[in-house]
């Protein structure tokens, strides 16, 4: 299944963050939030190093500190139980 949430992916470098810093900055945030996401290549063996419980089911993000790279999503708001249009 797509998600047609997800934006891009970034590797984890000082200047992709100060790039999603600056987008976070110019988003219009009444509407709009991004949702930061860890990726790794090999999420189990992460896991047990950062004392972390893996699981084959859920999900299993990474802490952005220990990421390879950054998923990025954008999410709309919620306004009064409903979806802003």
């Amino acid at each position: 299944m797509k998600n047609y949430n997800y934006i891009f992916n970034l590797d984890n470098t000082w200047i992709n963050k100060i790039f999603l810093y600056y987008v976070k900055k110019k988003l219009n945030k009444s509407s709009y939030y991004l949702v930061l996401r860890g990726r790794h290549p090999n999420r189990k063996e992460l896991f047990e190093k950062i004392g972390k419980k893996y699981s084959k089911e859920g999900q299993n993000d990474v802490p952005i500190k220990y990421a390879k790279s950054i998923g990025v999503y954008l999410r709309m708001k919620r306004r009064n139980n409903k979806w802003k249009k």
